[in-house]
């Protein structure tokens, strides 16, 4: 075997499996016995040997699940790592993709969240960047990477960093409730900032509700020419608060 290229020596390419014959079975029976004398002896197989014995059982599964037909009398070349070092580096390669994926899902999805939540804004003039919209899309956020974690197990294979993942998210949703219900941070020009959005979804309800009921036909009309009256007073509040 050249094992610079990590290629199957003839030998035990020749040795392997063919469907419908025999020999197959014989030659990893041949193997394993020379396994256990070897251990039994206190010496591990060689290199090739131990490459050969994975190359003979896989190709006996092989061959047992395909259909009859004309077998490859010819060896591949397995270019660069040979098959069992592949099997054993896998999950180290395809480990870190997924969550840096998962990062990248996480982030997008809070930047859409967050921006959803100006959807019921009378108009974009109402538009306000405020702390209080971005807590809200950081509590839908979290568990939504916690849910993906536990249904997505195949995708996400590391206990150790899942664990990690799901301690990080439920510290983040339960710090981010908090800071929307005890209005963390928010002073005089958040307050402005998180108001005028809310005002403004009161507007947008009232104007396109189907509404048939006498009193809340009236009702709707105070609440928005009240709500569009205290937008323009935050409105210069914020004004001489930026002048300040």
């Amino acid at each position: 075997m050249d094992e610079g290229k990590g290629q199957v020596s003839l030998e035990c390419w020749n040795a392997g499996p063919r469907i419908g014959d025999s020999r197959a079975e014989m030659a990893i029976r041949m193997r394993q016995r020379a396994q256990r004398r070897s251990a039994a002896r206190g010496r591990a197989l060689s290199l090739p040997t131990r490459r050969c014995v994975f190359f003979l059982r896989e190709r006996a599964l092989a061959a047992r699940a395909s259909a009859p037909g004309t077998p490859d009398r010819h060896p591949p070349a397995f270019k660069g790592k040979n098959t069992m070092e592949d099997q054993n580096h896998a999950p180290q390669h395809e480990g870190g993709h997924p969550y840096v994926m998962f990062a990248v899902n996480m982030l997008l999805s809070l930047v859409v969240m967050y921006l959803v939540m100006f959807s019921m804004i009378d108009g974009w003039g109402d538009f306000r960047n405020n702390l209080n919209m971005f807590y809200m899309a950081l509590t839908m956020v979290a568990p939504m990477g916690i849910i993906m974690l536990a249904t997505m197990r195949g995708m996400y294979r590391s206990k150790t960093l899942n664990a990690a993942l799901h301690a990080g998210l439920a510290i983040l949703f339960v710090a981010a409730l908090a800071g929307t219900r005890q209005q963390g941070l928010i002073g005089d020009r958040q307050f402005i900032a998180s108001m005028v959005p809310h005002h403004s979804g009161a507007i947008l309800m009232c104007r396109e509700a189907g509404l048939k009921d006498p009193e809340l036909v009236r009702l709707c009309g105070q609440i928005s020419s009240s709500q569009r009256k205290e937008i323009d007073e935050m409105n210069a509040i914020q004004k001489r608060l930026s002048a300040m």
